[in-house]
């Protein structure tokens, strides 16, 4: 699937924590959203349920049997690094929001939390996943352009201000293509 469809799709969301209630909870303020629900138990079951689905969304607990989230949030963050993951735990303390901001982690939520709060932080982060998509795809095809012109002698000859006024022209171009597009 593209990385256009992937914005367009309903959300995709991976509730991973140990305990089923807390899963539940978040599952039930969410769902005022209308995202797809998917649920695991540790990080070793996220892991599985992200490869075999395109997931958008990571809410994890920190401490839970098998894998934990930290280790959980560095492994999601090799395999695509536009996957955010927000931490939502009990266990708030420097350590914990140092390492889980190490690991890629998008936001650090303390439990007890406010509905609003949350629904506010998964909706951030999903708006940020998208920009980041279109930042990627943008590049992409920057890159294929200019390598599609680089082989022609008009490109070579260009002075490196001309080039530099060609990319910003590029980039306005595509930017402005890609905005009608996702309208």
């Amino acid at each position: 699937m593209n990385q256009i469809k992937k914005m367009q799709k309903k959300a995709q969301i991976l509730v991973v924590d140990d305990d089923v209630d807390i899963r539940g909870i978040l599952i039930d303020q969410l769902s005022v959203c209308n995202f797809n629900f998917f649920e695991a138990n540790n990080g070793k079951e996220a892991l599985d349920i992200i490869s075999k689905h395109d997931i958008d969304l990571v809410i994890t607990d920190i401490k839970m049997p098998v894998m934990d989230g930290i280790n959980l949030s560095t492994k999601i963050n090799q395999l695509d690094q536009f996957i955010p993951v927000i931490f939502v735990t009990a266990f708030v303390d420097a350590d914990n929001i140092l390492s889980a901001l190490r690991s890629g982690a998008f936001e650090f939520i303390s439990k007890p939390f406010q509905k609003e709060f949350i629904i506010n932080r998964v909706n951030k982060s999903l708006e940020r996943r998208k920009y980041y998509l279109l930042q990627n795809k943008l590049i992409n095809i920057v890159h294929d352009t200019l390598n599609l012109h680089s082989e022609t002698s008009e490109y070579k000859n260009l002075s490196f201000d001309d080039k530099l006024d060609y990319l910003e022209q590029l980039i306005t171009l595509m930017s402005i293509k890609l905005e009608r597009k996702n309208r």
